[in-house]
């Protein structure tokens, strides 16, 4: 009888075993909950977080967008300048100076902010930025000396070359451009379409002030145009007629954005600013001595810009006013998460007490009941016990965290998707779905480091053409006749050269070039020949259904296969010299170097 006493009170009781099981299980609920809440909290604050950092590298955007402004704008005092005779007038020393100070104080702030940021490649772009004003240094010392020079000693070649490096600067800070664009999509996918719209004016902006310089050797030294200036000043046109057209359909897609300042750059800049560029070239054509002075054209020019700048500014304000909307709105959602979240684990305390209350304790309190019963004590009261259903409320959180979590899904997966198509939009031309000219660069860059094939050695052969006379094709059938017959080129182009090393490319306007690898150059002149051939008996449509035909000029150049590690700048200068060759010899036929020669002596084929 000892023994079993002892073994009866070494058992837990049931109600004891029902409480640690209890307190198991609120332990267990508990943690569950809180991380369930923690997980959706930490969700929030992640996309509140990507908004913050959207919102700095969008002002980092902004202060580089500035920055290409001041450098362009700084182009046009410094070509007055350069323009003028020696010593320089009051007015055009400080036009210059003050031109200078702008393009700093906008460097200055652009660092301040790269420095302010926290991002994987703020140092990358703040070395590109410390490499700009390297540049920037240099050239201004360059301008420097020109401006000391009397104006009757300043070579065409020596306003060029100064140019050319003020020109050159730009191009650095568009990888500060790409990130910092980047970054703001992936805080706020809404900024998509105002971005590309402001980045493009910056390059509208670019293009305008660049053709603009084009005519400082002929105003500075007071001759006529050149044959070389004429073609870099129809491939400026052709550049910011493309730059129209795309700011054009995103207007089209987006009629409520801006549409009143994109109608005050038709009117300054399209339809003035270019008049008065025609004006002048035509002017500069005939006698260099019956145009302006290169401080009179930017005095009357660059005012005409201000339209750009305007607009430029309006899509910031617009993206700026999303992000600060954006963010906002997932602070107030992050807030009420945290309020929901608190709120829920105070209810689930309750329910628990509540639940332990006039659930467990009616429950234990039957078990002793049926224990008594089972023991013969029938003297003992049965409790009645009342079930609540507030625990229902338990899964309804549940289903609210799940919804939440595969809201924050869908949200990465549209990020991922954004991303995507932001790469495919960097390295493809948008009307001809050819690549572009930045894409076809990195492709010869790959293509160049490349250990060649030893034996026999491989050649590299550029193809650089153009479409013959395409302005009378837009004058003729209108801009969308025209770019009805650019993506049947482009087609064109995929059928010939599809399987080459480097792919074809549309450079811009109706400019294109291909890069073969092959054993035999004669390769490339044979593609050319039959492309060319397809593209004489190949008939064209224009959207009013009237039927025309099209012809191009072509400029081929060879180099054999190695590591020079100007490869692309040699062919494309090569070709583009052919090229000019073939225009000159009477369009419609192929310039091709001839074997050996180290400078582009041309051989015209037509047949």
């Amino acid at each position: 009888m000892q023994g079993s006493e002892n073994t009866r009170h070494s058992r837990p009781s049931p109600r004891a075993q029902i409480g640690q099981r209890l307190h198991a299980g609120v332990a267990a609920a508990c943690a569950l909950f809180l991380a369930l809440a923690v997980s959706l909290l930490w969700s929030q604050n992640g996309a509140y977080q990507d908004t913050r950092r959207a919102q700095s590298a969008f002002e980092t955007l902004r202060s580089a967008l500035v920055d290409m402004e001041k450098l362009s704008f700084e182009r046009g005092p410094s070509n007055a300048a350069m323009g003028e005779e020696v010593p320089l007038s009051a007015d055009v020393v400080s036009a210059l100076r003050q031109a200078r100070h702008n393009t700093d104080a906008a460097f200055t702030h652009l660092a301040k902010q790269l420095a302010g940021e926290r991002c994987p490649r703020c140092a990358i772009d703040m070395a590109e930025l410390d490499h700009a004003r390297s540049d920037l240094a240099r050239a201004r010392a360059n301008i420097d000396r020109i401006v000391q020079i009397p104006r009757s000693q300043r070579s065409a070649r020596m306003l060029d070359d100064a140019i050319n490096r003020m020109v050159a600067i730009v191009p650095q800070l568009i990888p500060i451009v790409n990130d910092s664009n980047l970054a703001v999509v992936k805080g706020d996918s809404n900024a998509l379409d105002s971005l590309q719209m402001a980045f493009l004016a910056a390059m509208l902006r670019e293009q305008a002030g660049l053709l603009g310089s084009r005519f400082t050797g002929a105003l500075g030294t007071r001759r006529t145009l050149s044959d070389a200036e004429q073609f870099t000043i129809e491939r400026s046109e052709g550049r910011i007629e493309q730059l129209y057209w795309l700011l054009q359909s995103y207007l089209t897609d987006h009629p409520e954005i801006a549409v009143n300042t994109f109608r005050r750059v038709q009117q300054q800049y399209f339809s003035q600013g270019l008049a008065y560029v025609a004006d002048v070239r035509r002017r500069a054509s005939i006698d260099g001595n019956d145009t302006p002075t290169t401080r009179e054209f930017a005095l009357k020019y660059v005012p005409m810009m201000h339209s750009i700048i305007e607009f430029r500014d309006a899509m910031l304000d617009s993206t700026a006013d999303e992000l600060h909307q954006r963010s906002a709105d997932l602070r107030l959602r992050l807030l009420l998460t945290a309020i929901i979240g608190l709120a829920s684990t105070g209810l689930l305390v309750l329910m628990l007490v509540l639940f332990r209350r006039y659930v467990i304790r009616p429950f234990n309190e039957a078990t002793q009941a049926a224990t008594a019963i089972a023991q013969g004590d029938l003297g003992g009261r049965v409790p009645k016990c009342r079930y609540p259903a507030e625990i229902r409320k338990f899964f309804e959180a549940i289903d609210i965290l799940r919804e939440s979590n595969r809201a924050r899904v869908q949200l990465e997966r549209e990020h991922q998707r954004l991303i995507s198509e932001l790469t495919t939009m960097a390295e493809t031309d948008s009307l001809t779905g050819l690549l572009n000219r930045r894409a076809f660069e990195s492709r010869v860059r790959t293509l160049n480091s490349t250990v060649p094939d030893p034996a026999p050695p491989s050649w590299v052969s550029m193809i650089l053409f153009d479409i013959d006379y395409f302005k009378r094709i837009n004058d003729t059938y209108g801009h969308d006749g025209g770019d009805l017959a650019l993506i049947k080129f482009a087609d064109l182009c995929r059928g010939a050269w599809q399987q080459t090393s480097a792919g074809v490319a549309r450079l811009g306007g109706e400019e294109f070039a291909v890069l073969i690898e092959t054993k035999d150059p004669a390769y490339a002149v044979d593609s050319a020949t039959r492309f060319r051939k397809k593209l004489a008996s190949t008939v064209m449509h224009a959207a009013d259904g009237s039927a025309f035909s099209i012809t191009a000029s072509f400029g081929i150049a060879f180099m054999k296969r190695g590591h020079q590690p100007d490869l692309l700048a040699a062919l494309m200068r090569r070709a583009d010299a052919l090229l000019y060759q073939a225009k000159a010899a009477g369009r419609d036929c192929i310039a091709v170097q001839s074997m050996g020669d180290e400078q582009p002596l041309a051989e015209i084929l037509r047949d």
